[in-house]
């Protein structure tokens, strides 16, 4: 029996999924470099938070919309939501992973997948704001190939950067490789 990990299993996220994607949202958000725009809150209720906005996406999606999960058991461990828009592009809105799956796979299997996705539904570009102060995220989406834009200032003064991927089935094909378990 080999000891390697089990592979990522990415599928579309049901409506039963949802209080377990909002604990993945939670914890990863409190264990980010971004924990600072929750600091103050009770994790429980962020958790709850969540939840009840990806049940409110699950039931109602709107066209172009795809919330994926990854998961290895029985629990999800990662999230991955993006919103196609009309020019070609599509939006990374969240990439969420468990703290303790992070560097295992997890959100390389999610992007491949959703860039997989994307490309099929006539998407040609992807793109996400992400922190300056996210080092982690940022290495990790420059390990995927994305370019990174000018840094600005959002409406809170946080430094955010925009990264852009011009081929989605490269980053998928990228994405699958730093994916697949040793």
């Amino acid at each position: 029996m080999s000891g390697a990990a089990a592979p990522w299993r990415v599928r579309p996220a049901r409506p039963a999924d949802a209080p377990a994607l909002g604990a993945v949202h939670a914890a990863s958000k409190a264990d980010s470099a971004d924990a600072a725009d929750i600091a103050g809150q009770d994790l429980a209720g962020f958790a709850a938070d969540r939840a009840a906005l990806w049940a409110r996406v699950l039931r109602a999606p709107r066209p172009g919309e795809l919330l994926l999960l990854a998961e290895r058991g029985a629990a999800p461990e990662g999230l991955a939501h993006a919103l196609l828009r009309g020019d070609s592009a599509a939006r990374l809105t969240a990439l969420h992973v468990l703290p303790g799956a992070r560097g295992s796979g997890a959100g390389a299997a999610l992007v491949g997948a959703l860039a997989a996705r994307l490309a099929a539904a006539g998407s040609r570009r992807l793109g996400l704001e992400v922190s300056l102060r996210n080092d982690g995220a940022r290495r990790f989406y420059a390990r995927l190939g994305g370019s990174a834009g000018a840094a600005f200032r959002d409406a809170g003064g946080v430094e955010i950067v925009e990264m852009q991927w011009d081929d989605l089935p490269r980053l998928a094909a990228r994405a699958a490789a730093l994916a697949a378990p040793p």
